[in-house]
């Protein structure tokens, strides 16, 4: 079975197998060519960024409000591969006076953060952080806040092999005023895909 989940972030690798799958409990597997846009958000995943190639579509709800997409790149020396999802933020209690929503919104986005965070720990036992702050926003026009970003350490099959990994987790919230992206992205310890990610990043269009 196939779920979105925030917690476990599992990257998505060359899933697409027919158009529309239905997979257990709802997620629908989509395959298509060309670029997909989020219905509510009207952020765009493309189907290629520079040397990234979009791998899989998954709608996790009815509404397609959640979706995720993979990528990957395996340029020699450049493997890499990254899942972004979008997904409806926590909504922030009505009682919620005007001058306080900022606040929540941040603890909100916290909370949602550790979750991510022991997710991974929780899926890769050993994986250790490494790295942990603030990142800027990749679409500054766009949603000018600060995300949150986390990078493990640990060893895990990749390509068949065995090997340590360095995985990234990157996450945006309240844009658009209601709405999560988030970036999973995985490679081998002696890739050096920030560039690239940077690149991929800056190329896809928010809402």
């Amino acid at each position: 079975m196939i779920t979105r989940s925030m917690a476990t972030f599992i990257p998505i690798l060359a899933m697409l197998v027919a158009p529309r799958v239905i997979l257990a409990e709802g997620p629908i597997m989509i395959e298509r060519q060309d670029a997909y846009v989020h219905r509510g958000s009207g952020f765009i995943f493309p189907a290629a960024a520079g040397d990234y190639q979009r791998t899989g579509l998954i709608e996790y709800d009815v509404a397609a409000t959640d979706v995720s997409a993979g990528y990957q790149t395996m340029t020699p020396g450049r493997e890499t591969v990254m899942t972004i999802y979008v997904y409806p933020a926590p909504e922030v209690p009505a009682e919620t006076r005007a001058a306080e929503i900022d606040a929540v919104q941040d603890k909100l986005c916290a909370d949602h953060f550790e979750d991510i965070k022991a997710g991974i720990v929780q899926s890769h036992p050993g994986a250790v952080l490494i790295e942990e702050g603030r990142t800027t926003s990749p679409a500054p026009g766009s949603f000018a806040h600060a995300g949150r970003r986390a990078v493990f350490g640990f060893s895990s099959a990749f390509r068949g092999k065995e090997q340590p990994l360095r995985s990234e987790a990157d996450l945006f919230c309240y844009v658009g005023g209601k709405w999560l992206i988030a970036y999973r992205t995985t490679a081998p310890t002696a890739v050096r895909y920030e560039a690239e990610l940077a690149a991929l990043m800056q190329r896809l269009r928010w809402p």
